[in-house]
């Protein structure tokens, strides 16, 4: 009889474990993510040209409130390619063609919702970008040269996307985002310039606080 004590005991334990991670109000106390992927994007108003896909990585970092709900922040290197047709600032000047090749780190923090499948993610908030390494050439008769690059340094907009759980601890996700910044050089044109890209990218969570086991 003692080995069926000692079954029986093992069984209620483990139920009593089970019972426990189930009424966690969270999983996990942080994440802490290395994602990588592509994105693409253009700018407003006059696009010109195809899209061009750049590589996109960083940190995701996520804290969550309850089951549901969650805060997001990562830390990204981005790129963008972009052809427009701008008005410039000479006075009586038609619209001129440029190139704009900018690279940035990102900050994005949104909220992030889980919805009733406990797979998929809704998230939206905002960003903000440090811009560095940009070049600017301007179309002439002759073909494109390269213009003195004045842009500000930094801009903010609006983050929105979504999440799908792939794996334990392995995530992907699409995400697009639009500047409600003035890209372009005040100084050169007379336009406003908005770039607006979309990324997917893949993350996988290295260290994870306070995980309950429960996935």
């Amino acid at each position: 009889m003692k080995p069926i004590f000692s079954l029986l005991f093992t069984l209620l334990a483990g139920a009593g474990i089970c019972s426990g991670q189930l009424v966690t109000k969270k999983d996990f106390d942080a994440a802490f993510a290395l994602q990588a992927g592509m994105g693409s994007g253009t700018a407003f108003p006059n696009p010109r040209g195809g899209l061009k896909a750049e590589g996109r990585g960083g940190l995701k970092m996520t804290f969550p409130f309850t089951r549901v709900w969650f805060l997001g922040a990562e830390i990204n290197y981005n790129r963008l390619r972009t052809e427009n047709r701008l008005k410039t600032a000479e006075s009586g000047a038609p619209e001129a063609v440029f190139r704009y090749d900018v690279s940035s780190v990102q900050i994005p923090v949104y909220a992030r919702m889980m919805l009733r499948n406990n797979k998929t993610s809704l998230l939206f908030g905002g960003y903000y970008a440090r811009h560095f390494d940009g070049k600017i050439d301007r179309k002439y008769d002759d073909g494109f040269r390269r213009e003195p690059y004045g842009p500000e340094s930094g801009s903010a907009g609006v983050v929105a996307g979504v999440e799908q759980i792939i794996g334990r601890n392995l995530y992907v996700t699409f995400t697009v985002n639009g500047s409600l910044t003035n890209m372009a050089p005040k100084e050169q044109f007379g336009s406003r310039l908005h770039p607006v890209q979309a990324s997917l990218t893949v993350s996988y969570d290295l260290l994870r606080i306070g995980d309950c086991g429960c996935y």
